[in-house]
């Protein structure tokens, strides 16, 4: 008797686990589509809750399952902004590049292109290694110029592009200034002259400037020095090293009178 109860008690803990199985497997997952509307609405409002994570994964299944949707490129750019939110650079960059792709004449368009320079700018590490990444985000933010030019985004823009450009401008002074106390002084020059000529509105020009016009005086080719500090006195006027250009160049002035 007790092993019939036993089979019998043993089916129903099979009819049971079998039921919750298919339970979970119909309707009830929660990564399962809503209709294109209201599967939207749900990314959106995960989006703007900051919960980001889950708006990614409610915005896939949207832009998987509703691609001809008509807010599909909005979804795009929710979905793009997710990644970005969580500091997941690179592929925030692929999907404001799909973005970017697939629906170039969106209302989002322009935002995903300053978007997609950030993303990349992000991505920059620091001046003394490979700036691949610091040279795409220029791209992007010279292209944004070019086709926004009347943005309000143009002041952000223009203050990532002046940044990205400082930083390549510091890797050549940095690689200038190692050969400058290395003492080999023409090879410092051309990393210098570098500065001055692709990034003379950068925060490092002036430095440049005073290291080339040091580099001749330790030369002792002081006509070619003195050329160098009236440059810097002429282009950068003020600050610390207008004042020791003053002082070096009276020092040569001197020098020269001495010696006559």
């Amino acid at each position: 008797m007790k092993r019939f109860l036993w089979i019998g008690f043993s089916f129903v803990l099979i009819f049971l686990g079998g039921s919750l199985i298919l339970g979970c497997a119909s309707g009830s997952s929660p990564h399962q589509a809503l209709p294109c509307r209201e599967q939207f609405e749900l990314g959106r409002q995960k989006f703007e809750k900051k919960k980001y994570f889950q708006a990614v994964e409610e915005l896939k299944l949207l832009v998987f399952n509703c691609p001809g949707a008509s807010m599909i490129d909005t979804a795009q750019y929710f979905l793009a902004m997710s990644y970005f939110k969580q500091k997941d650079y690179p592929t925030a960059a692929g999907e404001f590049r799909k973005l970017l792709n697939s629906f170039p004449t969106s209302d989002f368009a322009d935002d995903a292109l300053f978007m997609l320079g950030l993303s990349d700018y992000q991505q920059s590490p620091p001046s003394e290694l490979d700036q691949t990444y610091t040279l795409q985000a220029l791209e992007h933010f010279q292209d944004f110029l070019d086709i926004y030019p009347g943005s309000a985004l143009l002041p952000e823009v223009q203050k990532y592009l002046q940044a990205g450009l400082d930083k390549l401008a510091e890797k050549a002074f940095k690689n200038g200034r190692t050969y400058f106390r290395m003492k080999d002084y023409n090879a410092s020059r051309i990393y210098l002259s570098e500065v001055l000529e692709k990034y003379p509105q950068s925060n490092w020009a002036a430095q440049a400037q005073f290291l080339i016009a040091e580099s001749y005086r330790l030369e002792s080719q002081k006509i070619q020095a003195l050329a160098e500090y009236q440059k810097l006195l002429e282009n950068f006027p003020n600050g610390k090293l207008s004042d020791q250009s003053r002082k070096r160049i009276e020092e040569l002035k001197e020098n020269q009178v001495k010696k006559n």
